[in-house]
């Protein structure tokens, strides 16, 4: 029997919560979320910054780029105050990562003027869309439909399959000690998942999603 997706996510909500992440249901639309990463960034950098000091950060470190963002995370970043001053900081905590917060949200609704998004569950690191059933796909239909998107999204399929393929070379080494994963686990990834849901996948954010621009 198919689960549906509503049974997916609570399964993926206890899991997480098995794995002792923190549950964030105050957290379900773009002021919250802002709110708590103002929040975050106060105490891991020793700074409250103004308004216009955070929307400035805000504005310069978000990226549609998954390459870019995830490079971002791994830096110190750097911002000019207000009165002049440098300030370098960071997104996470890169000295000890075992003191971060592992939180997550789910059902969270980022609505503008132009458009409407709904997300199922976000750890701190990764968005997860659930799904159903797979639909089997032969080789020819699964280019096809990877050549009919957008340049951006076959860049995110390339990413995905690379890590795959260094994934598969952790899962066939024998000498590997941190591997987690099993052959048959890693047999059920695949192009298709990568590809799956975005054929009805509506560009994830606009301008007004990403900027809030200053008056």
């Amino acid at each position: 029997m198919t689960l549906k997706e509503a049974e997916i996510e609570q399964k993926l909500i206890d899991k997480l919560l098995a794995l002792k992440y923190t549950d964030r249901p105050d957290i379900r639309d773009k002021t919250t979320l802002e709110q708590n990463f103002r929040q975050k960034f106060k105490a891991l950098n020793r700074v409250p910054l103004t308004d216009s000091e955070f929307a400035r950060l805000r504005d310069e470190i978000i990226s549609a780029n998954v390459f870019q963002a995830a490079k971002r995370l791994r830096e110190y970043g750097y911002l000019q105050r207000e009165d002049g001053t440098p300030l370098h900081f960071m997104l996470v905590n890169l000295k000890d990562w075992c003191k971060n917060d592992f939180e997550f949200i789910y059902q969270l609704r980022i609505n503008t003027d132009n458009s409407h998004h709904r997300y199922d569950v976000i750890l701190p690191l990764a968005q997860i869309e659930l799904k159903t059933l797979i639909v089997t796909m032969n080789q020819a239909q699964l280019i096809e439909k990877f050549q009919a998107r957008p340049p951006d999204k076959q860049v995110e399929v390339y990413h995905f399959v690379d890590h795959l393929h260094e994934m598969n070379a952790t899962v066939n080494d024998p000498n590997s000690v941190d591997n987690e994963w099993i052959a048959a686990e890693f047999s059920d990834m695949s192009l298709h998942q990568a590809l799956r849901g975005m054929e009805d996948e509506q560009p994830p954010y606009t301008v007004d999603d990403l900027k809030e621009r200053s008056q």
